[in-house]
């Protein structure tokens, strides 16, 4: 009764109920589950979560993230469980393939600093395609967990010279 799970074929708004015929809190999943915890590292980030000029480092879009991140971390219950970090702004970057060693995990959060101008711009559907990408060859579920303000501000598409990395390439 403490679950709904609903369901609507493509295109169209979820609303059809389904039953639950079988719950089991351990997913029945011998490999454990695998994570990526994708952390946008941008300049609006810097910002604090109203959009406005943040008071201090720690009350940054950013800040938030990193520590949502490390909650999320400190929370994974099963032992089988394993996580990676990457973060993303103009360029995207692995910080932490998926392990289960969480110290060494929340070690590579860090401390976020603002980047400079031209690491500034949000490539979160790179960020989003890349971190798929990287996850293909893991066994078991895989999980992207995305923490950012939500909009892509593409490189290329914004300075209108060729990304580092990407070239013309916008990712949609």
């Amino acid at each position: 009764d403490d679950f709904i799970v609903t369901d609507a074929p493509e295109g169209s708004n979820f609303g059809e109920t389904l039953d639950i015929t079988r719950f089991s809190p351990a997913g029945e999943r011998p490999d454990g589950l695998v994570f990526m915890l994708l952390i946008d590292d941008s300049g609006s980030m810097y910002d604090g979560p109203d959009g406005r000029p943040s008071p201090g480092p720690a009350q940054t879009r950013a800040a938030l993230a990193r520590r949502e991140a490390r909650n999320f971390i400190d929370g994974l219950g099963s032992s089988l469980d394993r996580a990676g970090l990457a973060e993303f702004g103009t360029r995207y970057r692995v910080l932490a393939g998926p392990r289960t060693d969480r110290a060494s995990l929340i070690d590579r959060l860090g401390i976020s600093t603002p980047p400079v101008p031209e690491e500034a711009y949000t490539e979160l559907y790179a960020a989003i395609t890349r971190s798929a990408g990287d996850m293909a060859s893991q066994k078991g579920r895989r999980i992207v967990i995305l923490f950012s303000d939500g909009e892509n501000y593409p490189y290329a598409e914004r300075k209108g010279l060729p990304h580092p990395d990407y070239g013309n390439r916008v990712f949609t």
